[in-house]
């Protein structure tokens, strides 16, 4: 159903707008994208590939690739999709005082670059997320985000105030952190195109993370509270504790690899 698809996507928006978070604060001073992404070390650049199972990794059938780069002080300076088709999807991300302005573009066969759109990050006085802005082609707002941190400055609710397509994101997020804020349970209201308005209850995803912080198990539930799937993770790492080998398992069956070459200053 409908609130099925909203669920999956909502969640991957909801993840890169953690990912993408600029935070810092007088209290956390080491705040950066390689402590969102719990990433041990300086980190340069991650390689990622991403095999739809174990077995297109064995036959080295087609995948696709995602290349993040960090600057020294640990926040991304670029992110690059690269499709099967040839194409490239590039993420540029620029730091002034008080916003982060992501860039998207799509890179052609030929090598040009055509704009896609922008995602704007305010940042309080602290440099915490407070709110994000989408910006399409057309320069219109696709929506706009008012966004919740805690002390930490960790981004832990999402109160969607301003969409173009209501149908195609989620009305408000709110998270769940330990005390290490790490990510606990995520709640996710989705819009009722039949009564235009949010549905009463949330979809939920409830995870559990290893020693390394990294995400172990997950389960995702719908708005009837029904289980629609649980994923396991297993990984290998390497001497820096950060993860080399990702293989999914969804409902005990094994699914998708990511390998990560990790390059470090």
């Amino acid at each position: 159903m409908t609130y099925y698809r909203l669920m999956y996507l909502s969640t991957a928006l909801v993840t890169f707008f953690f990912i993408s978070s600029c935070n810092f604060s007088e209290s956390t001073p080491q705040m950066s994208d390689w402590k969102q992404l719990n990433l041990k070390g300086k980190v340069k650049e991650i390689q990622e590939t991403i095999y739809p199972s174990y077995i297109a990794l064995q036959q080295k059938q087609p995948s696709h690739k995602i290349v993040s780069r960090f600057d020294t002080s640990g926040m991304l300076h670029d992110n690059a999709t690269y499709l099967r088709s040839g194409q490239v999807q590039w993420i540029k991300y620029e730091y002034r005082q008080d916003s982060v302005i992501a860039e998207k573009y799509q890179e052609l066969q030929n090598g040009k670059e055509i704009w896609q759109g922008s995602l704007i990050y305010i940042l309080d006085e602290r440099r915490a997320q407070k709110e994000v802005i989408d910006i399409l082609v057309s320069r219109k707002v696709g929506h706009r985000i008012q966004v919740k941190t805690n002390a930490a400055g960790y981004n832990i609710a999402f109160e969607y105030t301003e969409k173009m397509f209501p149908d195609r994101l989620p009305c408000r997020v709110e998270r769940i952190l330990n005390s290490d804020n790490q990510l606990l349970e995520e709640n996710v209201w989705i819009y009722n195109p039949q009564k235009e308005n949010c549905f009463e209850n949330p979809a939920i995803v409830k995870r559990a993370n290893n020693k390394q912080g990294d995400m172990l198990a997950e389960k995702s539930f719908d708005i009837f509270n029904k289980v629609l799937f649980e994923k396991t993770y297993q990984y290998k790492y390497d001497n820096q504790d950060n993860w080399t080998e990702r293989l999914t398992y969804l409902n005990e069956v094994a699914g998708s690899v990511s390998i990560r070459k990790i390059i470090y200053y």
